[in-house]
């Protein structure tokens, strides 16, 4: 009896070890957030401000701040244009990927999240649309295997940046959704994604380590 209980222990230890193996760029960004969460100050001095070399820009206000980023779409996999969440401490840049072929927007998202090519650019009407990977093998190439692990811990409320040279969008956290791409799900997507003005939804697969459903957070351009 005691011999099978140790074999168990052991045989669950060596699973622990193995999965947190396999998912540790989730499990380090889950620890480095939770050990340095940023306070209420700093989200909000981060959400008014935006740091270029030694200046601080402001937040575009008024009627510019629904003047679309202007980008003009290409097979390049740079890109000055930058998602930025405070709460996560997430900068990553945006591609802007013309096609919609997933093993080509899987390629992409190797170099940063990726703006989906079917939805309008951020700032125009509609919702825009942002891929992302929440987690990834440890041979995984792309330095941004686990850029939207922590979606679940934003809050309505938090603001979430687009920022292409002086411009910036900001845009404030709305709701969030879990859902199943395998079945009926996509029509509350669908309906998710519904806005009168100017929105912005991040994409991933969900749990983190799985592609089981997908969580979606909507934010709404202010």
């Amino acid at each position: 009896m005691k011999k099978n209980t140790k074999t168990i222990i052991y045989s669950l230890l060596i699973f622990l070890v193995v999965l947190t193996a396999l998912n540790f760029r989730f499990v380090f960004s889950y620890l480095n957030y939770q050990f340095n969460k940023p306070n209420d100050e700093a989200i909000n001095t981060a959400a008014h401000t935006v740091k270029y070399g030694a200046y601080l820009l402001p937040v575009v206000e008024g009627p510019e701040r629904a003047v679309s980023i202007a980008v003009k779409s290409s097979n390049t996999i740079k890109s000055d244009i930058l998602l930025e969440i405070p709460r996560l401490r997430v900068s990553a840049p945006i591609i802007i990927e013309p096609s919609t072929n997933t093993d080509t927007i899987y390629k992409r998202l190797e170099n940063g999240v990726v703006h989906y090519a079917s939805t309008p650019m951020p700032g125009e009407a509609g919702t825009s649309i942002i891929l992302g990977h929440s987690s990834a093998y440890p041979w995984y190439r792309g330095q941004y295997g686990s850029v939207f692990a922590l979606l679940n811990q934003l809050n309505a409320g938090d603001v979430i940046q687009i920022q292409n040279g002086n411009e910036i969008l900001n845009y404030k956290v709305a709701g969030s959704l879990v859902f199943s791409p395998f079945s009926e799900d996509n029509l509350k997507l669908a309906e998710f994604e519904s806005t009168d003005g100017s929105s912005l939804v991040l994409l991933s697969c969900w749990p983190v380590g799985t592609n089981y459903k997908r969580i979606a957070i909507k934010a709404d351009l202010i």
